[in-house]
């Protein structure tokens, strides 16, 4: 029997066979059963038994596999069922335990249902465990996504006083600009903090790039917003340092 499994399944038509029996081997018969399906792995000289037992364990093995298969689905329909993002709120209410011993009406048995199947769809209601969803975190998503921590945490800042608001939506705005270019993603970052930018957007380095273009410095050297290149590439290798530590 499976693990865990506290019932087996009896058909009516045993019944031709067991009143042929005289009431001992029927007994004798009942008890071999049960021994069987609690895996004790009962054992007999007796021919009648042996005959009258071998249909009946044949029987047993196909509502086992039966059940397998059925407790095998049921726990995979489960999972996708937890793992979808909209699952409803309604989906995710446990199965109220004190019913679980008890037939209703969604339950009610027919030709193609049998008392293993009912057991087993109550089984798996009751063993669900929702598993808890990721709370978003902003500042971690720039982070894992590669940006240098030092440098994402003087952009919060600029966007806290700007009263930017945070979310996903923000975020997968903000990332799905700096993949429309190829492009040093921390330079970019930088770019933004040095003008006080709230958000991104690469024509805006271009709109700098044009205006640097046109003026030089005293040491000639071009500028992004009022600082040199070689300033923000300087700034840039010094967070790179701090965050590796």
């Amino acid at each position: 029997m499976a693990e865990n499994k506290k019932s087996f399944l009896l058909y009516c038509d045993l019944i031709h066979t067991v009143s042929k029996m005289p009431d001992e081997k029927a007994g004798q018969l009942l008890k071999h059963i049960l021994a069987y399906v609690n895996d004790l792995n009962p054992t007999t000289d007796d021919l009648i038994i042996q005959l009258t037992f071998e249909p009946i364990k044949q029987s047993l093995k196909r509502d086992l596999e039966k059940y397998e298969r059925i407790k095998a689905k049921n726990t995979e329909n489960a999972l996708l069922r937890w793992n979808k993002n909209n699952a409803t709120a309604y989906d995710r209410i446990p199965f109220d335990a004190k019913n679980a011993d008890s037939v209703n009406d969604s339950d009610s048995v027919s030709d193609k249902d049998s008392v293993n199947d009912i057991l087993l769809k109550k089984e798996t209601k009751k063993n669900i465990i929702v598993a808890p969803q990721k709370k978003f975190n902003f500042r971690l998503e720039l982070i894992e996504y590669g940006f240098l921590e030092n440098l994402v945490d003087d952009w919060l800042l600029v966007r806290k006083n700007k009263k930017a608001s945070n979310t996903e939506t923000a975020l997968k705005t903000f990332i799905n600009e700096i993949e429309s270019r190829e492009c040093n993603i921390n330079e970019m970052l930088q770019i933004a903090v040095s003008n006080s930018w709230s958000s991104f957007k690469h024509n805006w380095v271009d709109n700098l790039k044009n205006s640097t273009n046109g003026k030089q410095s005293n040491s000639n050297e071009p500028k992004i917003g009022r600082q040199p290149i070689s300033t923000i590439e300087k700034n840039l290798q010094g967070w790179g340092n701090n965050n590796g530590n």
